[in-house]
């Protein structure tokens, strides 16, 4: 579904200038509430992660992780996931449970 996710640059930009920023070692969580109706998330890899197969790599694991344990969260949020360079040799389940540590943390899960 396309109103799942955050598509347009300056979407991106609004989540990065107004949102709550929540830092861990693989990822960076920011949350900004806009009042809208659904949730919506971004993801964001870096060129400086590695190139195109592993930077798709990463995005499919964040994506999976997004649609299977996050979109159940409460509230209606705008939440984009940067991606650190820690997370090369991250597990799958290493980058869940830093996901949802820092979205906890922020106080809007």
């Amino acid at each position: 579904m396309k109103e799942r996710w955050i598509r347009k640059n300056w979407e991106y930009r609004d989540v990065y200038r107004e949102g709550e920023k929540q830092v861990g070692k693989i990822v960076i969580v920011y949350t900004y509430n806009r009042g809208g109706e659904t949730r919506r998330y971004g993801i964001a890899v870096s060129r400086k992660i590695g190139n195109a197969v592993i930077r798709n790599r990463i995005k499919r694991r964040i994506r999976e992780i997004i649609r299977s344990h996050l979109y159940q969260s409460e509230g209606n949020y705008d939440r984009v996931i940067v991606a650190r360079k820690a997370i090369i040799h991250s597990s799958y389940q290493d980058i869940l449970l830093e996901c949802k540590a820092l979205i906890e943390r922020s106080g809007k899960s």
